[in-house]
């Protein structure tokens, strides 16, 4: 009986488990004078052309994590540029906040991303974020570069190691969601 147990519990953590997880790697973070760079390098095990169609795509940000509340296309900027707006919640230590922020959003067909925050608009008086996303053999590569300057109050004790280790922890979520809707 003990040995049976034991079988159906290691089959079915071997039928539920991915065959790969997402791997991130040079996770980068700093802080100078209140603007943020954040970039990193992720590999995910699903094919690229569905990852970029996920990212690409804003209606579907909030199915990558629970902070990003709505995410939707309010208007045309240009042919490639979109006007998107954006709002997150979330909660680093006790400090919690709703963000909004209205970007450009640019999209190329050789995998490329770009946004811009609209300051006006947004509680960023600057963001620009590029994503470079390519096939890495069977799954997909993510380059991800990101400066920002937000309007709002940071507390002193969000340092950037805080902030690493929260941006490490959400980006392991995403890129598990990520995977998941991407399929095999």
């Amino acid at each position: 009986m003990y040995r049976t147990l034991s079988a159906l519990i290691l089959l079915a953590a071997a039928i539920s488990a991915p065959l790969r997880a997402a791997e991130i790697r040079n996770l980068e973070v700093h802080e100078h004078q209140g603007s943020y760079s954040v970039s990193f390098e992720a590999l995910l095990d699903a094919p690229h052309e569905s990852i970029y169609a996920i990212i690409a795509d804003p209606a579907r940000w909030p199915q990558l994590t629970h902070i990003v509340t709505a995410s939707k296309v309010v208007g045309e900027l240009s042919d490639d540029r979109r006007k998107v707006r954006v709002t997150f919640h979330d909660c680093i230590l006790i400090f919690c906040q709703t963000i909004h922020k209205h970007e450009a959003l640019q999209t190329t067909a050789d995998g490329n991303i770009d946004t811009l925050a609209i300051p006006e608009q947004s509680d960023f008086s600057y963001a620009h974020e590029h994503w470079q996303i390519s096939a890495e053999g069977q799954g997909t590569r993510i380059l991800y570069n990101a400066e920002m300057t937000p309007s709002f109050y940071v507390p002193p004790l969000v340092g950037a190691y805080i902030l690493k280790a929260k941006i490490r922890s959400l980006l392991l979520h995403v890129t598990a969601n990520l995977e998941t809707l991407a399929g095999p």
